[in-house]
């Protein structure tokens, strides 16, 4: 019997002892049983800017038509985006081009053409402001011998603008380059006719600066097909 309980105080010290080892620890914690180690965080989910508009729909009232719109929409610019990659001033280039591709299938060739458009534009707005000051009895006799000039390399400009576009439209993509190459050269004689005389030059220069970034943008595009560098003419 003496040993019994003998045995039976062995069993329960060692139990004790045990159950001690197992879910004590000097910081508090079990050595056998641990925590679980936390779940790792999931890796992100790139951001896919045509399936991202859908988070913007409730999906119990949806409208087909609107979540067609948008992805359009959101595909478009994607399309824009990438076009414009590469240029002088890709901001100025989306926003010339992103209205005619709202919705429907992005054409390169048709992008060209509205940047061109863009910057026959601007163009016509120098002529204009030419043809207004040569007919004003203030305007200096330097000024006007300038302006003259001007009138001359501007006309040369429009044409090449107009020539370039008709040369798209044929798919003559080299001689449509060479064309574009010369606005800017045709708009930089009339600067440089107004910087050899004593005459202020009044034509508008904001607008000058954005023919220059137009003209820039149309040279890359040209020049990525030319070389075969845009992967999106075909």
């Amino acid at each position: 019997m003496a040993y019994n309980k003998s045995g039976l105080l062995l069993i329960v010290t060692l139990s004790s002892i045990l159950l001690g080892h197992a879910y004590r620890h000097p910081a508090g914690k079990s050595i056998w049983f641990t925590d679980p180690a936390p779940t790792p965080a999931p890796s992100p989910v790139p951001s896919n800017p045509v399936t991202d508009v859908l988070g913007g729909f409730d999906i119990n009232n949806i409208n087909l038509n609107n979540v067609k719109s948008a992805v359009e929409e959101a595909k478009s610019k994607v399309q824009v985006d990438d076009f414009c990659t590469g240029t002088e001033h890709p901001e100025l280039c989306a926003q010339t081009i992103a209205p005619l591709f709202v919705e429907g299938v992005f054409d390169p060739l048709k992008a060209l053409e509205a940047e061109l458009g863009a910057t026959l534009n601007e163009t016509l707005k120098v002529v204009g402001k030419i043809a207004e000051l040569v007919e004003e009895p203030d305007t200096s006799v330097d000024a006007m011998d300038a302006l003259d000039v001007c009138r001359e390399t501007y006309d040369y400009a429009v044409d090449a603008i107009k020539e370039s576009i008709e040369l798209l439209k044929q798919m003559n993509i080299v001689d449509a380059y060479h064309k574009v190459s010369s606005i800017n050269s045709n708009t930089a004689t009339c600067d440089d006719t107004f910087a050899e005389t004593e005459a202020t030059n009044p034509l508008p220069r904001d607008v000058i600066d954005t023919i220059f970034k137009l003209t820039g943008n149309c040279l890359a595009i040209l020049d990525g097909w030319v070389n075969n560098q845009n992967k999106m003419f075909v």
